[in-house]
């Protein structure tokens, strides 16, 4: 029997998003469940192991033919020697996963760009080893704001240079490096890289089948049955654009340019992968000064479990991603299109066209960029956007939602494992 184990932070037993773990593990879950999926297909048997975060007291277990060991620790020093101890005991496994985003292992920047050399540790013991790269960041002055660097200084431009040593050195000791867009593999590609080495699969859709009202959700959530709700949905980050919606808000309700039954809900709350940054905690403070401030229009809800996605999903009217960079597949925008919910995004997103299905879904439901796409430096444009007729965007993410099933995402999973 194949074992296919994976280094990656992971939720609680029995749950995929309602974690404090974020994105990555839900992503990690889902892909574990899609590739199983594709191997009994094909009757094969095949189990995993899962190498995860130890975080808040939650345990080791078993589930299904997954067993979840929560053997390291965010910003540990040895934190790559003692995987590699753990992946080398892990009996009949030649095929490696690792989920990674900045961060995901910590703050400590040591750890981070040491990352390479443990694949190639992996590498020299005969491993098959693919990188599953949540974000793809060459030019570290696309987050400037978010960590407070000056665009033109020499420690950006060393940063920068320094980013595309490690992405360079990720791709030469890698069998497969797997991104999610397009656009990000495009990035890579600069490096000079060969194109076999960056494969293309787009971030997995859920099939969700709704057991809830949009009248009873609203009614659960204590909206107004004629509120116009802007839902924003995801843990809050700076290149999210999570301040930039809710002061946008704010700058409108105050020049009476949206409609007072228009409602914004971040449905969203503080990342712990950021909680040692001094520039996203004073950010946070001011989305919650904000929000306190016009508590009627503006909802902050923090974190949200897992029985309570459907409700905000729900009741929403239009979700809005209002993302300053596009660094990675946005998860939640895979949630709007599990929930077939009318959308529209920040015009940095426009990279999503290049992939074949975007384009094509785009072009069955008759939607032009016009209608998906706002500008960040016009709030006019973006009281438009949300303004528009919502019946094509509601059949874009029907048809988009078709082509990304996890069933689909886990094929071709399956189909570079060797």
């Amino acid at each position: 029997m194949k074992n296919i184990l994976f280094i990656s932070n992971y939720p609680p037993r029995g749950s995929i998003h309602g974690s404090h773990f974020g994105g990555v593990a839900s992503y990690t879950k889902n892909t574990i469940k899609a590739i199983n999926n594709a191997y009994n297909e094909n009757k094969q048997e095949v189990s995993f192991t899962v190498l995860a975060d130890r975080f808040n007291g939650y345990k080791n277990y078993i589930e299904g033919n997954v067993q979840v060991k929560r053997v390291w620790k965010r910003n540990d020093w040895f934190l790559l020697d003692k995987l590699l101890l753990r992946v080398l005991r892990v009996k009949n496994t030649t095929d490696i996963f690792i989920a990674f985003e900045f961060s995901l292992f910590g703050l400590n920047k040591f750890i981070t760009f040491s990352v390479p050399f443990f694949i190639l540790f992996l590498r020299l013991f005969g491993k098959r080893v693919y990188f599953v790269s949540h974000h793809v960041l060459t030019d570290i002055s696309k987050v400037d704001g978010q960590l407070a660097i000056s665009k033109n200084s020499i420690f950006s431009s060393f940063y920068s240079f320094g980013l595309k040593v490690f992405y360079f050195l990720i791709i030469l000791f890698y069998n497969t490096v797997i991104v999610f867009e397009e656009h990000l593999r495009n990035d890579l590609l600069k490096l000079k890289i060969p194109k076999n080495k960056v494969v293309t699969i787009n971030h997995g859709v859920e099939e969700v089948s709704t057991s809830i009202t949009k009248q009873l959700a609203r009614k659960k959530l204590g909206f107004n049955t004629n509120d116009f709700v802007v839902l924003n949905f995801g843990f809050i980050a700076w290149y999210k654009g999570s301040d930039w919606i809710v002061k946008a808000f704010k700058f409108l309700i105050d020049s009476k340019k949206i409609k007072k039954n228009l409602k914004l809900v971040m449905a969203g709350g503080f990342s712990r992968n950021h909680k040692e940054n001094p520039v996203y905690n004073k950010m946070y403070e001011k989305i919650e000064d904000i929000a306190d401030s016009y508590y009627d229009r503006i909802e902050l809800t923090g974190f949200v479990p897992e029985d309570k996605i459907e409700l905000y999903f729900q009741a929403c009217d239009l979700v809005v991603l209002p993302y300053r960079v596009m660094l990675s597949a946005s998860g939640p925008f895979s949630l709007v299109l599990s929930y077939k919910k009318p959308f529209v995004l920040s015009s940095t997103l426009k990279g999503y066209m290049l992939n074949k299905d975007f384009k094509q879904s785009m072009k069955e439901s008759n939607v032009g960029t016009k209608d998906l796409f706002f500008r960040l430096t016009d709030k006019q444009h973006f009281v438009d956007a949300i303004d528009f007729d919502k019946k094509g965007l509601t059949t874009f993410s029907k048809k988009l939602a078709q082509k990304r099933s996890w069933k689909n995402i886990g094929e071709k999973y399956a189909g570079i494992i060797k």
